[in-house]
């Protein structure tokens, strides 16, 4: 059903929602829920770089991540079964299961590098998935993403915006990593894009629109309040939180989230790079990476 809890989360003085507003508080709330969709799927004011919606390109390898997590072979970066004998293209593992259709605790045979439970959880094939379906309009490309959402939604229990995780660094990430460090930050970034590439979706209904920007904005708060103190993931931790702030100004908390992570960014700046411009962790790696989270955050 209608999650109304977004309705604490969005401005209701944002003037581009002022029919929300005046829905939410006549009591209509059958109008109310679709006055967001009706919004967003109208909305000028915000311009997100970061995506083509008129002619979206996307490369083969794209589309077989695309396609394959139709058949429930999950893209987790890095990592795949084999590879197509004639073509080449990566074949991905297969988190079906028989009884409960997506075993979400799965870890292939022979795989102990921890970065395969970590990386299932960044949710890495529903971006692709998302900009196929812009191209084609083929609505399996969503009705899988809102099932396989879904499922993964009711599998963890979301643990509150504080829910006082140890300080990050050692085993403890082990636990409930699913909700900790650059899982949740790429989830929100990605999801900023995936929204707007199936909001014109048929299949799109207030409720479960409702449903995703609710996740989203909790998810935004408990980055918030899981900032790591200093590495590599608090760059990306903060770009999640600006982006969120900047290309989802709707939400309450848009402006702080935009604020206080631009400030945090700067302060970033100093205390992660030495004179010469290189990352204090000394791998080229990580070094590309908070460069290219900083060049993203200045195009918005």
């Amino acid at each position: 059903g209608f999650d109304t809890s977004i309705f604490d989360l969005l401005n209701p003085d944002y003037p581009e929602l002022g029919k929300v507003k005046s829905a939410f508080e006549s009591g209509n709330n059958g109008l109310a829920a679709a006055e967001p969709l009706d919004y967003y799927r109208n909305r000028t004011n915000v311009v997100n770089p970061f995506i083509d919606l008129v002619a979206p390109a996307f490369t083969a390898s794209e589309k077989n991540i695309a396609d394959q997590a139709l058949e429930t072979r999950f893209y987790v970066r890095n990592f795949y079964e084999s590879k197509d004998p004639v073509t080449g293209a990566e074949i991905y593992y297969s988190f079906a299961d028989k009884d409960s259709g997506i075993n979400w605790e799965y870890v292939p045979d022979g795989v102990t590098s921890q970065e395969f439970r970590y990386q299932k959880h960044r949710h890495q094939w529903m971006e692709p998935q998302a900009k196929i379906y812009r191209a084609t309009r083929d609505e399996r490309y969503f009705e899988n993403w809102q099932a396989v959402y879904q499922s993964w939604l009711d599998f963890y229990e979301f643990p509150g915006e504080n829910p006082g995780f140890p300080e990050p660094g050692g085993a403890e990430n082990d636990v409930d990593y699913q909700w900790k460090g650059l899982q949740v930050a790429e989830r929100v970034l990605s999801q900023i894009n995936i929204l707007s590439y199936y909001m014109c979706s048929d299949n799109l209904t207030p409720a479960w629109l409702s449903t995703v920007l609710t996740m989203f904005a909790h998810q935004v708060e408990l980055i918030r309040n899981t900032y790591y103190r200093d590495s590599n993931i608090r760059v990306t931790q903060l770009q999640a939180v600006a982006t969120a702030g900047i290309l989802m100004p709707e939400f309450k908390n848009a402006g702080t989230w935009a604020s206080e992570a631009c400030k945090l960014l700067k302060q970033e700046l100093d205390n992660q790079f030495f004179d010469d411009g290189v990352l204090f962790e000394l791998d080229p790696s990580y070094h590309i990476a908070a460069i290219a989270d900083f060049i993203n955050i200045s195009t918005l």
